[in-house]
């Protein structure tokens, strides 16, 4: 019987010890369970663009962030891929892929900005008369961009700079939020006589704040009344020291016979401003000629100085005996020219020049101006 229960006690220990040892095995076989393979990933920067990822390995769909620093001023990132798929962009900076089953390469394209001037569709234009090249410490130069919003009392734009180094700061105003201008750029918009609907937005860049170098500004623009209506511009801009134009040598005759006798014995001040004049500019803003005599036939001659596809405003006033003066009206004038490329002209006393060393005939007309 003493045997009998010495074999029970002996089997007892037995299966304890083989139930210990199995759960002993299965412990070691969970610690060993090696998961996912993991593999490679590798970047590729450029002297334009350093691309940095968070991990350099990861398992199959494991999220890898890609973090780029843009040094390229003059270009912008059109595709981050991995193994030539495209990543997801999750901000400028940053782009996101899920790892698959192979070793990865990671590479940045970047593209060269394009000039876009019009959204095409007649929304937003970049007026021709406004200067690409301003001069640093002159103040503040203002750019003028013109909208045909189909209703428009609400305008929301984003206004940046590529190279924050030349042109530093943005602006940004968004519907029912306060607006942010930051550096040398600020803007607000412009709106019809007597209405609030919105006709032009005016970008204010402070000179003072630029240095010399080249940049672009990124333009988006939305309506904040019909959302569908947008457009994103990128305006090329240099600031120099000082802005270096060409210029040509023109001359204006006045024929003031249709004048009074005793007027056209008299004496003529004439007055020429540049319209498009843009602070830092080597050419005269204002060329004033006074006191200046009609020959035998009543012409009156002046040469001046023009800068090419600028516009300039005339005036001719009369001396009186008791030295006052007296402003005359200026009949249009269309000399040589196309409507493709333009006149030698004056209209409605601006006056436009297509081609150098020209002699355009102003008739005077006998009616005094307001």
């Amino acid at each position: 019987m003493k045997i009998k229960r010495t074999l029970i006690a002996l089997c007892l220990v037995l299966m304890l010890a083989v139930a210990i040892l199995a759960v002993s095995s299965c412990s070691d076989d969970d610690n060993s369970d090696p998961g996912f393979a993991k593999h490679s990933v590798t970047v590729n920067s450029t002297d334009e663009c350093a691309v940095s990822v968070d991990k350099s390995e990861a398992e199959f769909a494991e999220t890898v962030t890609v973090t780029l620093d843009l040094k390229a001023t003059d270009k912008y990132v059109a595709r981050v891929t991995y193994n030539g798929n495209d990543a997801t962009k999750r901000s400028d900076s940053t782009y996101e892929f899920l790892m698959g089953n192979d070793n990865v390469s990671v590479a940045v394209e970047l593209k060269a900005y394009e000039p876009r001037l019009s959204d095409g569709n007649g929304f937003a234009t970049f007026s021709t008369t406004n200067p690409t090249t301003i001069a640093r410490n002159n103040g503040r130069i203002d750019l003028t961009i013109t909208l045909n919003g189909s209703y428009m009392t609400i305008l929301d734009w984003e206004i940046r700079s590529t190279n924050q180094a030349v042109i530093p700061g943005s602006s940004v105003k968004k519907s029912y939020a306060d607006l942010a201008d930051a550096g040398a750029i600020s803007a607000q918009t412009e709106t019809a006589s007597y209405s609030n609907l919105i006709t032009a937005l005016t970008i204010s860049i402070d000179t003072d704040k630029a240095v010399t170098g080249k940049t672009f500004l990124l333009i988006d623009l939305r309506n904040g009344n019909t959302s569908s209506q947008t457009a994103s511009l990128v305006v090329p801009i240099t600031v120099a020291d000082e802005i270096v134009t060409a210029k040509w040598q023109e001359t204006l005759v006045f024929d003031v016979s249709a004048l009074p006798a005793e007027l056209k014995r008299g004496k003529f001040n004439v007055y020429v401003t540049d319209l498009d004049f843009v602070a830092g500019s080597d050419n005269k803003e204002y060329q004033n000629f006074i006191e200046v005599e009609a020959d035998a036939d009543g012409h009156v001659e002046i040469g001046i100085e023009y800068v090419p596809g600028r516009r300039y405003y005339v005036a001719l006033w009369v001396m009186n005996d008791d030295g006052s003066l007296t402003c005359y009206r200026l009949l249009d004038t269309v000399g040589a020219g196309s409507s493709a490329g333009g006149y030698n002209q004056l209209n409605k006393s601006t006056l436009t020049f297509i081609s150098d060393g020209v002699t355009l005939e102003i008739i005077v007309a006998n009616e005094v101006v307001d």
